[in-house]
């Protein structure tokens, strides 16, 4: 199973808590500053992957910081938005 770190030269500011469900999670290389968010569950899974998890971990993860059932975690919709996580940059597969 492939897990995630962090990308090489991205700064993250996460903010989990606040009005809305899965909070935020503000990401940015540091050479250029162009920030991406992250809201709800695109945030949830972003930050369990940061942690380290492998991939049904991340969907564990983002069943219990949404409060939902796992069956109810689509497993493309987050396979697809980590690849899209890793080829911002944000995420590197290790």
């Amino acid at each position: 199973m492939t897990a995630w770190s962090r990308g090489d030269g991205w700064g993250v500011v996460d903010r989990p808590d606040g009005n809305v469900r899965g909070g935020c999670l503000y990401a940015a290389p540091l050479r250029s500053g162009e920030i991406t968010v992250l809201v709800g569950a695109s945030a949830v899974v972003a930050r369990a992957a940061l942690e380290g998890l492998d991939v049904t971990a991340v969907r564990e993860a983002a069943a219990a910081g949404l409060g939902v059932a796992r069956e109810d975690i689509d497993a493309d919709v987050v396979d697809d938005l980590l690849d899209d996580l890793v080829r911002l940059g944000l995420l590197q597969p290790r």
